[in-house]
């Protein structure tokens, strides 16, 4: 194990100095360039020679390069020539670190496990100067450093798996604990159920405290010979926060069906049904609400892997005793087997955000990618058929 260790650094140590080589050698190409960015385009030619032969750039390139490499081991880098300050106090703040480690076993044909960290952290970023605040620093944080810990176990049977995950995590703006579940069964061909669990709950540096659950299920039906295929989820949502002085929870029942009907191999209509009943509670007081959406979409392919669609939406807040109405045209292009990429308009629209994942149906332009994820589909990217 020592000899193994020993070799890839070794291979490391060489690897990052012939990189650094290639890199001195094509960035000190051009030293005039460098002596005209200091003295300014107006400075003569004869000051712009002085000042390199006395800042050694006169010198072979081999010795600058020696006496580069030195100072850098001992963490001298220069001058910035753009900002005028040694580059240490432009880099050191900026200095970022991403490290992970997962470890996974195989305890027999069913069971399996992984354990690992994660952890990214600006190493150091007291002094960080931001030269422009409304950009974020091209590598580290100012304030989304994290450590992450985690385990996973997942248990495969013939008709059945089962997946779980928890993990804590702590960061410049919170600490959270996670527990994740998935469930998935296929009784017979063509029928597939699922169930999912997901559990957060987190306190903010702000002494805010909050919780939420998100427990779903889903059923799929399709059959090879069959025009039609359907698909039904139900989520069960709680959100609880509290703050001081501010409370508030919220449960949502949310179900999405969806029927699509094949007419040939050119043409398909998919109809959408989904509702949510809300209770929310602020500060002690209640409110309860019902809001549904019927969505109706009409494709046709043209040409081989192109289509075109259409889609209408009507959506229904009862309570508020809002309706409001979608319409929009669609183009897409089946990049590969299971793959497609469309290009949206809706004319009018709306968004609730409990209905978006099924329904992007905001007003404007949009661009979504969709994949098949079964298992075939994701042999056939990784080249594994």
């Amino acid at each position: 194990m020592l000899i193994f260790i020993a070799k890839r650094l070794g291979f490391m140590i060489i690897t990052m100095l012939v990189v650094s080589m290639l890199l001195f050698v094509l960035l000190e190409i051009n030293v005039d360039g460098v002596a005209t960015k200091v003295l300014g385009p107006y400075s003569s030619q004869e000051s712009r020679e002085i000042w390199l032969q006395e800042n050694g750039y006169r010198d072979p390139l081999a010795v600058r390069y020696g006496r580069w490499l030195g100072n850098a081991a001992v963490g001298d880098f220069g001058d910035s020539v753009r900002f005028k300050v040694p580059v240490g106090d432009v880099m050191w703040p900026r200095l970022y670190s991403s490290v992970g480690l997962i470890q996974g076993f195989q305890l027999n044909e069913r069971w399996s496990f992984d354990v690992g960290v994660d952890q990214s952290n600006t190493l150091t970023g007291s002094n960080a100067r931001q030269f422009d605040p409304d950009r974020e620093l091209a590598s580290g944080s100012f304030n989304d450093d994290f450590l992450a810990a985690f385990a996973g176990a997942l248990y495969t049977a013939e008709l059945w798996s089962a997946n779980t995950r928890i993990e804590h995590r702590n960061s410049d703006t919170e600490d959270r604990n996670s527990l994740l579940f998935g469930w998935y069964r296929q009784p017979t061909t063509g029928h597939g159920l699922s169930a999912g669990l997901t559990v957060f709950r987190s306190e903010s540096i702000s002494g805010g405290e909050m919780t939420s659950a998100d427990l779903k299920f889903g059923w799929a039906y399709r059959l090879a010979n069959s025009s039609w295929s359907f698909l039904d989820r139900v989520d069960l949502v709680f959100d609880d926060f509290v703050s001081g002085s501010i409370s508030e929870r919220s449960w949502r029942l949310i179900n999405n069906f969806n029927a699509n009907r094949r007419f040939g191999a050119a043409m398909q209509m998919s109809l959408q049904y989904a509702f949510k009943y809300v209770r929310s509670e602020f500060g002690g007081t209640g409110y309860t609400g019902y809001t549904d959406l019927i969505g109706f979409d009409l494709r046709r392919g043209i040409r081989g892997r192109w289509d075109v669609g259409v889609n209408t939406t009507i959506y229904h807040s009862y309570q508020s005793k809002v309706i409001d109405y979608g319409v929009g045209l669609d183009v897409g292009f089946n990049l590969a087997t299971n793959i497609w990429l469309t290009l949206g308009y809706n004319i009018i629209g709306f968004h609730d955000e409990d209905f978006a994942q099924a329904r992007y149906s905001a007003q404007g332009p949009y661009l979504r990618f969709s994949i098949k994820a079964d298992q075939r589909t994701l042999k056939d990217i990784a080249g594994q058929r």
